[in-house]
């Protein structure tokens, strides 16, 4: 055990004046107290690395350990969803706990790394946004935290969303990170693009690791860049767009950019001749609403360009914000209703978009492609790719729908797969 380790021993079991003591006088002060000559350490270091993989998932992390089984185990998984559960058991032959908050800290079995990808719903910019406040998942940080306490492990891998970052104005990142720091890790933390290490998603997600005595290097990105044309089954021919309820209306021609999402069209539901006619009528209205406003706004651009005066006037400067603001709503209602991520149509040349487990549209969930002749959604297997997960993943008494649901709430194995070399020379296993 190293200094640390044996410093938080000394705090959690309640004895005093043990911040300037060396290794040998810990070892006699936790002896002490239990009244014997040794200490009772934690079970021998295995020859393996051990983690467990909290909020478990489809098991991105194990996957990504499973690249160097000699050198890692997994002891302990848990997810509170019963068919992540079972599905995790069937691609990894490991029963996973439930409820994070029920586990018997007292029988958890010793573990060198945390993985924990906990729940982004309450930071993500598609959710509530509650973070710590949501009472059922923002507070299952400080559940991990209680494990930390417990066991003290010298690694932790945690993933959330992008915005857990900025949330609260960034004050819940603060929050986390100064809770490790508390607890004499080192801290180092990235917002990572799944593209960057090989990946044909654009997908964003922060990773903070902590480590004892020792910092975490971040590998450098890989330098290739996989389309969706990469994953894509082309024996699979079918069309997930009906174009009797909805228009697909194609986009300029831009150059495709490899690294970024290439929307080629955008999909509108189609209206009724009865409804039709009733918005051209709206947008007619519409029309001369914001022939006016132009106008009122040329007169307040006018009178605020007049004089230096006028450029320092709140009131001036504020009629052109408000002016402004209005066109801005005109201008909003007059669009058609679409093209959210489920109804727009992207190229296979470039990266796809993120997976989102809530999406809804004629691509929900995965985005629409244009492959071959077709428009369509990815299937489950497609998917799998997009994420990195073999093509032989298993998903027992799963529908294809659900099974894109979990896919859409994983992380990314390219990720975690990139880091596991440096994990391993960090515990001297290279």
């Amino acid at each position: 055990m190293t200094n640390t380790e044996l410093k938080n021993l000394c705090k959690n079991r309640g004895i005093s004046g043990y911040s300037s003591k060396n290794k040998l006088e810990l070892i006699g002060l936790l002896s002490a107290q239990k009244g014997e000559n040794t200490l009772e350490m934690p079970s021998a270091p295995s020859a393996q690395v051990r983690y467990i993989d909290l909020f478990c998932g489809l098991g991105a992390f194990h996957t990504a350990f499973n690249s160097s089984k000699d050198n890692f185990k997994c002891v302990l998984a848990c997810d509170i969803d019963n068919g992540a559960r079972r599905i995790y058991e069937a691609n990894y032959g490991l029963k996973p706990e439930g409820d994070i908050r029920k586990i018997d800290l007292a029988t958890m079995p010793d573990f060198e790394i945390l993985c924990a990808g906990f729940p982004c719903q309450p930071f993500s910019i598609a959710g509530k946004q509650e973070g710590f406040k949501d009472e059922v998942k923002g507070n299952l940080f400080y559940d991990i935290l209680k494990i930390i306490d417990a066991k003290n492990p010298p690694m932790c891998i945690l993933e959330n969303v992008k915005n857990l970052e900025t949330h609260d104005n960034g004050n819940t990142y603060k929050t986390i990170i100064a809770e490790l720091k508390k607890r004499n890790y080192l801290v180092t933390s990235k917002v990572i693009n799944a593209t960057e290490y090989g990946s044909p998603q654009a997908r964003q997600r922060i990773f903070i690791i902590a480590t004892r005595d020792k910092a975490f290097t971040i590998p450098v990105p890989t330098k290739t860049t996989n389309p969706v044309s990469t994953i894509i089954d082309k024996t699979v021919e079918k069309s997930d767009l009906d174009l009797d309820r909805y228009k697909m209306v194609n986009k300029p021609s831009k150059k495709v950019v490899p690294s970024k999402p290439h929307v080629i069209a955008d999909v509108f539901p189609k209206l009724s001749e009865e409804k039709e006619k009733a918005v051209k009528e709206q947008n007619k209205t519409y029309e001369k609403t914001l022939k006016s406003l132009k106008e009122k706004l040329k007169a307040a651009e006018d009178k605020l360009n007049s004089t230096d005066d006028a450029k320092k006037d709140k009131a001036n400067i504020a009629a052109v914000k408000t002016v402004k603001k209005e066109m801005l709503g005109i201008q909003a209602k007059m669009k058609p209703k679409g093209g959210r991520q489920g109804e727009r149509v992207y190229s296979t040349d470039a990266v796809g978009v993120t997976v989102c487990a809530s999406s809804g549209g004629p691509g929900a969930k995965t985005g629409l492609y244009k492959v071959g002749n077709f428009v369509r959604r990815l299937t489950v297997k497609e998917t799998l790719g997009m994420f990195g997960f073999p093509a032989d993943y298993k998903f027992p008494e799963t529908t294809s729908e659900d099974s894109l649901f979990y896919l859409g709430n994983s992380i990314v194995v390219n990720i975690p797969l990139a880091f596991v070399p440096t994990i391993a020379a960090w515990f001297g296993k290279a």
